[in-house]
């Protein structure tokens, strides 16, 4: 009898990049997703999904699943939802804009009250 062999199991990733309105949010993921870059892009309402298949330095494959969300404060209530489960987080800020940075306090609070993952990794990035 032939032996079946299962195909190699993919971890999927939740990744969701939190931060104010217009700090490049949706052009970092579009850079990261497509190798493209873009100087403008309509804002984003509540939250866009994009995919991304990686294979990390020691083999093992993940689906990143890549939540950019709004950071309009209207969406605020509803951002809970985005980033329920995520493993990784990636705060963002416009080093040219120091109201943003301001922003991250709040961005960093909400993900540490309301996400209840051991070992989420929060990166702070400047465009």
């Amino acid at each position: 009898p032939k032996s079946i062999m299962k195909p190699a199991q993919r971890r999927t990733v939740k990744m969701v990049l939190c931060g104010n309105a217009a700090v490049g949010k949706t052009s970092i993921t579009m850079r990261y997703k497509e190798g493209s870059f873009q100087k403008f892009h309509e804002p984003t309402l509540a939250g866009a999904y994009q995919e991304k298949k990686i294979k990390t330095k020691t083999g093992e494959e993940l689906q990143l699943n890549i939540w950019d969300t709004a950071g309009d404060e209207r969406f605020r209530s509803i951002m809970p939802l985005y980033y329920r489960d995520a493993e990784i987080a990636l705060l963002v800020f416009d080093l040219t804009d120091a109201e943003t940075f301001k922003g991250v306090d709040y961005w960093l609070n909400e993900l540490e009250e309301r996400v209840k993952t051991d070992g989420m990794i929060i990166g702070r990035l400047a465009i």
